[in-house]
Order: structure tokens, then C-alpha cells, then sequence
């Protein structure tokens, strides 16, 4: 599969409704714009851990205005006929400048979405476009407050590298044998990043906008 510029995918969620996943393009602002003011207050401090309702036009341009090598989106949007009707989720890798195999990586989706498989599908497109662009790995950084967090990812996440600086955890998942669906299903990937859209886990910059 090659995930490109015109690349998209259609499939069906768990309670039957059709949804497309493509890549976001820069005149998807106003579809983010009124995403992000359809969330719950607690899934927009989840994501971005602020009380935030509305995009300015940098961040607008940032999400959606990028290279599609170091920085790329997918996003998945509900289908009436052949026609995108309510944006569901984004998922999101950006680079690191200092180590060009790695990108962290973020999902979020919409409320009224959640539990429809939407994130997992998000997080294997990701992968597979991450990969075919030479990155290696996907990482976030989270802010640990207290030992039982810490033993709780180390549970969540043996597979992963683990690094503690500074109050923050540095957390490094290899993307090899990550496209098989069941892998992807149970992935500590997958459950750190459901952790993440809950508001349980803090992380600390989770590709923020520059």
C-alpha cells in the first residue's frame, strides 16, 4: 500500500455507517475548525491540555498546510453516499529534526465516534505511511507524576523503550510487525494512545504546533 496524496480508503464502522480515510488537505480547515468545537471539553484538554475551543490561523495552517514526508495526517470522515459528511478523527506523525528514524505520533477522535474502530484503523494507516517515509519508530513523552503511573506503563507497554528525564518518560515503540491487525488491536500502542484520548495520561508536547 502507498499512502500518497490522493490515497484514500473506505470502511465500515462497527455500528454499520460508512466512513473514508485520506490524507488531510489544506482546504480541510473549517472541517478541523468545527471538529475540534464538536469535541467534549474533556476530550480537547486530552488533546491539547488547555482549555481550548477554537483553532487560530496558524494552527490551521500548521494541521493541515504540511510536507507529507516529515509531517502528515489522516483524516477519517463519516460518508453519506460518496459525499464527506462530519470529520470523525485525525491521526498525526511529525519528525524529529535530531533523529529522522523517529516521529511522535497522536489520534484523536471525535466523541460521538469513540469505540467504533476508528483509532485502530487510524493508527495502522498511520504506521504504514510512516514507514513507507523511513521512519522506524513512533514516541511520545509523558509527564509522570507518581510511581503507580509509571508502573502502570511499564504494564501497558513492555515492548516499549523507557526513559525517565526529568519528570518526563520518554516512551519508544519499533514499528516493525505492526501492520497485522490483531498485533495492532493489542498493541501497547494502541492502549498508551487510548490512554491519552481519555485524558488518564498527560503527554507532554504529543506533536504540538510549532
Amino acid at each position: 500500500m502507498k499512502i500518497g496524496p490522493d490515497w484514500h480508503e473506505e470502511i465500515v464502522l462497527r455500528d454499520g455507517r460508512r466512513a473514508r480515510l485520506r490524507i488531510i488537505r489544506p482546504d480541510d480547515k473549517e472541517q478541523l475548525a468545527v471538529g475540534l468545537a464538536r469535541l467534549s471539553p474533556h476530550t480537547r484538554f486530552a488533546r491539547f491540555h488547555v482549555e481550548k475551543s477554537t483553532l487560530s490561523e496558524h494552527e490551521l495552517r500548521y494541521l493541515t498546510e504540511f510536507d507529507g514526508v516529515d509531517h502528515l495526517a489522516i483524516g477519517a470522515s463519516l460518508l453519506d453516499g460518496d459525499e464527506e459528511t462530519e470529520g470523525l478523527g485525525v491521526g498525526r506523525f511529525v519528525r524529529l529534526r535530531d533523529r529522522p528514524g523517529v516521529a511522535e505520533a497522536a489520534i484523536v477522535v471525535a466523541d460521538s465516534a469513540q469505540g467504533q474502530g476508528i483509532g485502530r484503523r487510524l493508527l495502522a494507516r498511520l504506521v504504514t505511511a510512516a514507514r513507507e517515509r523511513g521512519i522506524e519508530r513512533f514516541m511520545c513523552g509523558v509527564l509522570v507524576d507518581n510511581e503507580p503511573m509509571r508502573a502502570l506503563l511499564q504494564k501497558l507497554a513492555p515492548d516499549a523503550e523507557q526513559h525517565l528525564e526529568d519528570g518526563i518518560l520518554e516512551v519508544e515503540w519499533k514499528l516493525d510487525g505492526m501492520d497485522d491487525d490483531e498485533k495492532e488491536r493489542s498493541s501497547s500502542l494502541q492502549k498508551l494512545l487510548a490512554l491519552v484520548a481519555q485524558g488518564l495520561l498527560r503527554v507532554r508536547s504529543w506533536v504540538a504546533v510549532k
